[in-house]
């Protein structure tokens, strides 16, 4: 009950965003929801290394621990500089990768899902070090009022 109290709590003040492309998501007060194209978005604070982002992974080819060790071993630009990377699975066909970024700056995690033979979700999060424990309900509240829809027309 306290877990979905908080969730609640910190998105007491946010408003639903529904882009024209389709995916709808919860917003605080002075945040920014932005499509980046191919099904991703991000939700941006005003502090650019607080946000939370999704991103479909099509053609996948590796269960989802290996697709976030892949993926942060090539660099992910939404996580300059990832070091410190840890990937643990975390269920059936899902994974988790918690790391620092922006030379210690910021904390992030990733949980990658399982979502067909072939596809998946990266659902992601950052904040800077100092606040990425108090903001990680927020930031999770943020992700779970994501929904992909239709596009209007």
């Amino acid at each position: 009950m306290r877990v979905l109290l908080l969730s609640f709590m910190t998105l007491a003040s946010a408003a639903v965003y529904q882009d024209p492309s389709g995916f709808r998501v919860e917003v605080p007060d002075g945040w920014r929801a932005q499509a980046l194209g191919e099904g991703r978005m991000v939700v941006s604070s005003p502090n650019p290394w607080k946000f939370v982002t999704v991103a479909p992974v099509l053609g996948r080819s590796a269960d989802c621990a290996t697709a976030l060790r892949t993926t942060f071993a090539n660099g992910w630009g939404s996580f300059p500089g990832a070091r410190n990377v840890n990937v643990r699975p975390a269920g059936r066909g899902i994974a988790v990768a918690e790391f620092e970024f922006q030379n210690g700056q910021s904390r992030g995690a990733v949980l990658c899902a399982e979502t067909g033979r072939r596809s998946g979700m990266f659902y992601g999060m950052a904040a800077p070090t100092a606040e990425f424990a108090s903001e990680r309900g927020r930031l999770v509240a943020i992700l779970r009022s994501f929904r992909y829809g239709s596009a209007p027309g």
